[in-house]
Order: C-alpha cells, then sequence, then structure tokens
C-alpha cells in the first residue's frame, strides 16, 4: 500500500516588497509543534535579538479582537 502525502504550509514572511526575507521590518509567522499540538509563532529580529510570541489557536479570536480595537484607537501620525 502506498503512503498519502499532503502538504502543508508551515511558514510565512511578511515584509517591505522591497527588502531581504532577513529585514529588521520582517515578520515570521510559523506554524508550530512541540508535542502537545500545532500552534502560532510569531518572530522578528531586531539588532540579533530574536523576539517570538507562542498564540494557542483558542486564545486567537480575543487576542485578534483586542488587537484590532487597540489598533482603531491609534491616533494618526503619533
Amino acid at each position: 500500500m502506498a503512503l498519502e502525502y499532503e502538504s502543508k504550509t508551515i511558514e510565512i514572511v511578511v515584509k517591505p516588497k522591497k527588502e531581504e526575507i532577513f529585514s529588521i521590518n520582517a515578520t515570521v509567522i510559523r506554524v508550530a509543534n512541540e508535542g502537545g499540538g500545532e500552534f502560532v509563532t510569531l518572530t522578528q529580529e531586531t539588532n540579533d535579538v530574536e523576539r517570538t510570541i507562542a498564540v494557542e489557536k483558542d486564545d486567537w479570536p480575543l487576542i485578534a479582537a483586542v488587537v484590532s480595537e487597540m489598533m482603531a484607537s491609534l491616533e494618526a501620525g503619533k
């Protein structure tokens, strides 16, 4: 019996169009799994310091709603 395969995108880089993927303005979004199930990480590297946050699937709706609300309240240009 032949094995069945599938492909899965597990990393996307969000960056300014004219910058390299290793730009300090880039954010790397990954699907990760350390044995307890999948979650998403967001990573940025600034001055050789890598900062990563991990987000569980169940936490995302509230986090996204709060971030959207806070973004809407930001003052333009400040």
